[in-house]
């Protein structure tokens, strides 16, 4: 799988001259992805995807996908009978009973119909995510990278430990520094922020 940077770019945008910290950086290509898809609350890399929708209040004219930029929208069905079936008889039409916004990740009625607010009523399938990283998300990855390599060498742990009232250890969160959560905020799961 890929990541959202590479050791190349890496060593590239920090002027490294030496190798010796190219393993360190290989291990953190990896955790800095987990951790910045964690703090964004959602995948960021291109996938298929299928969501259930349980729209709010008496329903909505229209959808935020979790996952976005939308490449394409394979299936939108709308089933507010009880078992829910989704089939050629709950299928919308794009374009004429819903319109998809690529860049945003929504997908609005135009037929003056709404996605009801029942539960799991709406089905979406799509391929939704980056298929190439943006810049601005991969100078992110760089930042944490770098962060956490300037860390190591003051010997500072690159963990932050979280504690109950009580000095119990219940886990631990890997930091971001401030200059990439500035960017990776344009990217947070519409929930999360």
């Amino acid at each position: 799988m890929a990541n959202l940077t590479d050791l190349a770019a890496v060593r590239q945008a920090l002027k490294m001259t030496g190798t010796g910290d190219d393993v360190r950086v290989t291990e953190l290509l990896s955790v800095v992805d987990a951790d910045i898809q964690g703090y964004c609350g959602r995948d960021l890399f291109s996938a298929t995807l299928t969501e259930y929708f349980t729209a709010e209040g008496e329903g909505c004219d229209r959808l935020l996908v979790n996952e976005w930029p939308i490449t394409s929208v394979t299936s939108v069905h709308v089933s507010t009978d009880l078992p829910r079936v989704y089939d050629s008889t709950t299928l919308l039409t794009a374009d004429e009973d819903y319109i998809t916004h690529l860049e945003a990740g929504v997908i609005d009625r135009v037929d003056n119909g709404i996605f009801p607010k029942n539960s799991r009523a709406t089905k979406v399938i799509y391929v939704g995510g980056y298929a190439t990283i943006p810049k601005d998300l991969e100078w992110a990855a760089i930042e944490c990278i770098s962060y956490h390599l300037q860390r190591s060498k003051h010997h500072l742990h690159h963990l932050t430990s979280i504690n109950t009232d009580h000095g119990d250890l219940v886990g631990v969160r890997f930091n971001i520094p401030d200059t990439a959560r500035v960017i990776l905020d344009r990217y947070r799961n519409r929930e999360a922020s």
